[in-house]
């Protein structure tokens, strides 16, 4: 502050009345006195031009105001008016798209509005040389921010001296600054907003010459933080469930997705997969920060050994988190075995046995043994809890341990030739089964069986008696081509057949063969005998079959008797009247004998 003149300040706060101004109050300071200000000396506006002096005979005042101009080598300080916090943005392509009005909270991050400064010079129109004059320069803060640190130079030419300064509020001082004059700088530390503050500066012109004041004015610059959140979101996958499952069951895991960051996880999908055959996606979406959501998945395993499990989840922006496990895959692996008789002949009695063992490193549950048996076979006994249904014969083997072997032995008739198969499996209802067979080759024979059925002793000479020849196959095939001899011993001889044709010789009755006797298809023959000595006589029946080829020989005796001869005490018989002996009773075989 310049105090050069002592009589600046009455006069100052005691101005002489003219020139005639509107009244303007500044009471801001103690030490003011009430200001009639003229009218502006100095626009706001800058203009490069100088319009010089402007007389309007219609006014009334004796105070003129002119338009500011500039030094062409005046320092020239950028923004006089307003500082934005928010530097300018080129057009948005996208602003046609965007409402015009009604922005939310989220389309502005931050807005500021600097202050805007206007400074005003009032003064006498002219002075004289050597005559002290006093010049007010207001500065108002036209908006609605607080200025700081602002700033107004007026550059002094050297022709002017000046006097005494007086400032409202602030500091000013001289700054020698160019051979061509000095700059008078006013600072104010805080200006708020629509206030004003003005400073008064008395001057004496030294020539008489134009008085050009340039004034120059700056604030400092309103430096404005936009604070934005950066949020950083994050997946992370846990997977919990059993290590250990039996081949074939359904187990629960459960996945659990969580979000721990601090920004919502989006796109975020969810893959599980078994190995590498089987997997799932689920689609989640929008995971928002720290939730976390938990799915259950069933699982069944179809490999044995070892498994892996694996659950992986994705998001936007390469997010990306995985959780696996090896799971130990346990089954029970059977092995089957089965024995039986290689060959059999039909009608027979087949011996089988199956043998199951569990191989497997788990429990085998709920087994059943099946056996389809062969059309021909019919099964007899050996098993435990066996049911039949058509050619189907089950059993229950029900739980089998790892290591563990059961052994099931059967009996079954075969009773037709062929090949006769026996299809064994032993399963349970979760996809666990094994397989075996075995083949039986089943023969065919005939089996002819004889037996002759003789009169009951004694019987009296001269009789007719019955001999019965009965044949029957036991076998599974025919007996082709069967011939029939029935011989007798001396003394008797066959009279009559029945039963087949036949040719009587003496001691013999051939039969004609016979063409086929199917199995168990039973043939009588008889013949009919009379004996014409007494005495135990011999009856043999012999059957020879060529195809196949059989010989079956059998025989019995009856005893005869005389009824009729008398013999008076002391008499002798006849020599021709021999009694039976050995010799008589003894059969007549050999080239007597006839076959065909």
């Amino acid at each position: 502050m310049l105090e050069t003149d002592p009589d600046f300040e009455a006069s100052v706060l005691s101005p002489p009345s003219p020139p005639k101004v509107a009244s303007r109050s500044l009471d801001r300071e103690p030490g003011y006195a009430p200001l009639e200000p003229p009218a502006p000396l100095i626009d706001a506006n800058p203009s490069l031009e100088d319009t010089g002096p402007s007389h309007d005979s219609a006014s009334s005042q004796d105070a003129i105001s002119s338009s500011r101009r500039v030094h062409r080598d005046a320092p020239q300080l950028g923004s006089p008016s307003s500082i934005a916090t928010k530097p300018p943005v080129a057009p948005d392509p996208r602003a046609s798209a965007r409402p015009t009005s009604g922005s939310t909270a989220s389309d502005t991050l931050n807005s500021s509005t600097g202050a805007l400064l206007r400074v005003d010079t009032v003064g006498p129109e002219a002075i004289a040389v050597g005559e002290k004059a006093d010049l007010t320069i207001s500065l108002t803060n036209m908006g609605v921010t607080e200025a700081h640190q602002a700033s107004v130079r007026v550059n002094l030419p050297q022709h002017l001296e000046l006097v005494a300064s007086q400032v409202e509020e602030g500091t000013a001082r001289v700054q020698q600054e160019s051979i061509s004059g000095s700059v008078l700088v006013w600072s104010i530390d805080h200006l708020p907003a629509r206030a004003e503050r003005r400073m008064v500066l008395r001057v004496v012109p030294k020539k008489a010459m134009p008085l050009e004041l340039p004034i120059e004015w700056s604030v400092a610059p309103l430096a404005s933080v936009t604070r934005i959140q950066v949020q950083q979101p994050r997946l992370e996958v846990v997977l919990q469930g059993p290590n250990e499952v039996v081949y074939g069951d359904t187990k629960l895991y459960t996945v659990a997705v969580s979000n721990p960051g601090d920004g919502d996880a989006r796109q975020v999908s969810l893959r599980l997969s078994l190995g590498e055959e089987s997997s799932d996606e689920l689609d989640i979406g929008t995971l928002p920060a720290g939730v976390s959501r938990k799915y259950e998945v069933e699982v069944t395993a179809r490999h044995a050994g070892s498994l892996a499990i694996q659950a992986i989840v994705q998001g936007s922006n390469e997010l990306r988190a995985e959780a696996r496990e090896l799971i130990h895959v346990r089954r029970a692996d059977l092995k089957l075995e089965t024995a039986g008789s290689a060959m059999q002949f039909a009608g027979s009695v087949g011996t089988y046995q199956v043998r199951v063992v569990n191989q497997g490193d788990a429990a085998a549950e709920n087994l059943m043994a099946l056996v389809r048996l062969p059309a021909s076979a019919k099964y007899l006994r050996g098993l435990d809890q066996a049911e039949q249904h058509d050619d189907r014969l089950t059993w229950p083997v029900g739980r089998l341990a790892a290591g563990e072997e059961r052994i099931y032995r059967f009996f079954c008739q075969l009773n037709q030739p062929g090949e006769a198969r026996f299809d064994i499996a032993v399963r349970n209802d979760r996809d666990l089964e094994t397989t075996n067979s075995l083949v039986t080759r089943v023969e065919s024979i005939a089996d002819l069986k004889m037996t002759i059925n003789d009169p009951a002793s004694p019987v009296p000479v001269g009789e007719d008696v019955l001999y019965e020849i009965e044949i029957v196959n036991r076998g599974s095939r025919a007996a082709n081509q069967v011939q029939v001899i029935a011989q007798f011993s001396d003394g008797i001889e066959p009279v009559a057949v029945e039963g087949s044709p036949a040719e009587l010789v003496p001691g013999q009755a051939v039969f004609a063969p016979i063409a086929h006797v199917d199995p168990g298809q039973t043939i009588t023959l008889k013949v009919k005998a009379r004996a014409d000595r007494e005495g135990s006589h011999i009856f043999r029946a012999e059957l020879r079959c060529n195809d196949p080829e059989y010989r079956l020989v059998a025989e019995d005796t009856t005893t005869f008797y005389d009824s009729g001869l008398m013999v008076s005490p002391g008499l002798s018989p006849s020599p021709g009247d021999a009694p039976a002996g050995s010799a008589a009773r003894a059969p007549r075989w050999g080239a007597e004998t006839i076959t065909r």
